[in-house]
């Protein structure tokens, strides 16, 4: 703050903390480590619980717990909008990135949990973002994943409609929303079957890969992370003359060719990222973003 970097502690006990989001009061959520040894966690991962917390700018700390009427041991929170509204996942310690470890997308409110639901799958239900309004959205799994094994798709959840899958561009099978304006436009990636991930928008109803509608001379957008209310977007990206895997920032410009811009993505997609950009992805999201058999 102000220039100065301010330590975000665990719990008492614990070892580790780790911070996701912020907002505009200064309130930080993530997740900290408090000194219990969770039985249900995967010791080569993971082996003291760990909870969801929100570190306020006086340096007090609020736990937020799993959900009530469960026997979830523990939480994390992903994301913070600024009438305090806290999003996160709970569930059993597994791994620690998910997987059973998001058994459940859940809305914390004034400190209380509440279910957002799922897609139908038992793990990887996970809310990303929440904008000013309460919406929320994220990936959950389909039914089908009771070894782990993801098979997610991107969601939006509103107070009236609950949880509902967002579009996917014709013939592509997987989704993830990563994050959500004001304007309700979200932004994350989706995919084809054997084809690498893609940068892609959600607004008004529709679906668009970003990369049909970025200039000639673009890098191949990977994903979106985050997009203001301006429109401008910023992600990772891939630059094929480099081999590198650089963040961008992306512009909304009066520029359009929906025919030509089409024509130009199928030609520049790369048939798959070098496994160096693949590896930060896994790294990154910890999810099976590599694995073009998976449907």
């Amino acid at each position: 703050m102000n220039g100065v970097m301010t330590p975000l502690p665990p719990f008492r006990g614990g070892y580790n903390s780790y911070a996701t989001a912020a907002n505009h009061r200064g309130q930080i959520v993530g997740w900290a480590e408090n000194g219990i040894h969770d039985a249900t966690c995967d010791p080569a991962f993971q082996v003291l619980q760990f909870r969801a917390v929100i570190w306020s700018p006086d340096g007090k700390m609020q736990e937020l717990p799993p959900l009530a009427g469960t026997d979830d041991t523990t939480s994390a929170a992903t994301a913070i909008n600024d009438k305090g509204q806290v999003v996160g996942i709970s569930g059993i310690c597994d791994v620690a990135v998910g997987r059973f470890s998001a058994r459940h997308a859940v809305l914390w409110e004034n400190g209380v949990a509440m279910d957002l639901g799922s897609l139908g799958g038992v793990a990887w239900n996970t809310p990303t973002a929440i904008n000013n309004q309460g919406v929320v959205v994220g990936f959950s799994d389909l039914p089908g994943d009771a070894d782990g094994t993801p098979n997610y798709q991107a969601f939006i959840w509103t107070q009236a409609t609950g949880i509902q899958k967002l579009p996917l561009p014709p013939g592509e099978t997987r989704a993830a929303a990563f994050g959500i304006n004001d304007r309700n436009e979200a932004v994350g990636l989706s995919r084809a079957p054997g084809r690498p991930y893609h940068a892609t928008l959600w607004q008004s109803g529709g679906v668009t890969d970003l990369n049909s509608v970025t200039l000639p001379g673009s890098p191949y957008l990977i994903y979106a992370n985050d997009i203001n209310d301006s429109g401008v977007l910023a992600g990772e990206a891939f630059d094929a003359s480099t081999g590198t895997a650089p963040a961008f920032e992306a512009f909304p410009t009066a520029i359009s060719n929906a025919a030509t811009s089409s024509a130009r993505v199928q030609d520049a997609r790369p048939q798959m990222l070098p496994e160096k950009v693949r590896q930060q992805l896994r790294q990154r999201w910890n999810l099976a973003l590599d694995d073009v058999s998976q449907q």
